[in-house]
């Protein structure tokens, strides 16, 4: 850390963590410390990881050998076939030749001496664990609450009185969308059961994916009416999912009904359906 007034932030990866206060001990000069890294974590896009170093790389980056890095995703070894050095000179970020996805484990090693800070070596190492920061994409089938979406145009959401409790979509207009990031293994007919609650008798939406780069309809629900806001029952149809990764979207064709949760199955012979 330089001399001076610096600014410090704490980032919480993850939730359940309390902090009462921290200090700092037993300061020693730069030299003194090894150059090392600190952490690492993924692209939001999955191609890259940001290595993070305790002091500053003074070599040139188009000397820094990529083949110093290796990085291991979910046991299958991704190579590193580009290197930028950031500006602050502390962070190195390594383009990978294959993406990583959602719930990849990552791992990152460097067996190298071509990172240098003056003349001392970056410190090598195996197997450090990379923090996958790719955003929540489910695997189909699955059962997907409908407050886990990745994107919320337009519905507001309340407490759910259906088995399970926690939210719902509510006040649902023509043109509001949910959307969820989905992963197929496998293309085929799945059905789909949704939970709906309404009072209305011509409320409809449409489900559509962006697989082909832009969106389009898989179904269209007529959604039937259950008596109320908060009466709850399940409809089902049937879509055909080609295998990949992509964004499923709930689209509100005419107004209101509200959304517990929806579930994929595969399944054949499935015919639009209320339980």
């Amino acid at each position: 850390m330089p001399a001076g007034k610096q600014k410090i932030k704490f980032v919480f990866v993850t939730g359940g963590i309390n902090l009462n206060y921290f200090n700092f001990v037993n300061p020693q000069p730069t030299e003194n410390i090894p150059f090392t890294k600190i952490t690492a974590q993924t692209s939001e896009d999955g191609q890259s990881i940001f290595l993070y170093l305790n002091k500053a790389v003074t070599t040139n980056q188009d000397q820094i050998d990529i083949g110093d890095f290796t990085a291991h995703v979910s046991s299958e070894v991704i190579n590193v076939f580009g290197v930028t050095l950031m500006d602050d000179n502390k962070t190195l970020l390594l383009q990978l030749s294959s993406p990583v996805y959602y719930g990849n484990a990552v791992t990152l090693s460097y067996s190298g001496s071509s990172v240098l800070n003056d003349q001392e070596n970056l410190e090598q190492f195996s197997g450090f664990s990379v923090t996958n920061m790719l955003p929540v994409r489910y695997t189909l089938p699955a059962k997907i609450q409908a407050e886990g979406c990745s994107e919320n145009n337009g519905f507001e959401w309340e407490n759910c009185e259906d088995t399970g409790g926690g939210l719902n979509s509510s006040y649902a207009n023509a043109g509001d969308y949910l959307d969820y990031r989905v992963y197929v293994t496998n293309t085929g007919t799945y059905s789909m059961n949704y939970r709906l609650a309404t009072e209305r008798t011509n409320a409809e939406f449409i489900v559509l994916s962006d697989q082909s780069g832009s969106f389009i309809p898989l179904d269209t629900i007529k959604v039937t009416s259950t008596g109320g806001w908060q009466e709850w029952k399940t409809q089902q149809s049937a879509v055909q999912l080609p295998e990949g990764r992509y964004t499923l979207r709930i689209r509100v064709k005419q107004s209101e009904f509200n959304l517990n949760w929806f579930q994929v199955q595969k399944a054949s012979g499935i015919e639009k359906k209320n339980m």
